[in-house]
């Protein structure tokens, strides 16, 4: 039986790498819009990168939703979910959110209306407001879920 330790050991070290080298396949799933010069999102092994979202409607930059910060807020979050649901993934799955406003002072209402979208956790975040966004486009948020 010693005789076939090392063999063992051989086949045992090989199975770990092939399914180890699957946790750090990286796919990049494309935009709907081809004129966008970015990925919609990136996954690297069980971990999913989903680039920066905003109000938009039917994958149309330039169909923002109206009336302030909170219903862009609620639209964002719902494009963010259109996207997990693409990958069998929930909020529950998020992790990481980066939230830029264009108005740090909408940092409160925003607040209000992001936390309602996790039910089960609050996942890490990372906020900060004054930047330039577009033509009235209030708020981008990005997130990295856990497909695992």
């Amino acid at each position: 039986m010693d005789r076939y330790l090392p063999l063992v050991l051989l086949l045992g070290f090989v199975l770990w790498r092939c399914d180890s080298s699957k946790e750090n396949k990286t796919t990049y799933h494309p935009h709907k819009l081809d004129t966008v010069p970015y990925s919609e999102s990136v996954q690297v092994g069980d971990m999913l990168y989903i680039s920066g979202q905003i109000a938009n409607v039917d994958d149309d930059y330039n169909k923002i939703v109206e009336g302030g910060i909170r219903p862009q807020v609620n639209q964002t979050m719902i494009n963010i979910q259109n996207i997990l649901k693409k990958h069998n993934a929930t909020m529950d799955d998020v992790v990481k959110c980066t939230c830029i406003l264009a108005n740090g002072n909408d940092w409160g209402p925003m607040s209000e209306e992001y936390v309602k979208y996790f039910k089960s956790h609050k996942p890490a975040r990372t906020t900060f407001g004054g930047a330039e966004l577009g033509d009235g486009i209030l708020v981008e948020i990005e997130c990295i879920a856990n497909l695992k």
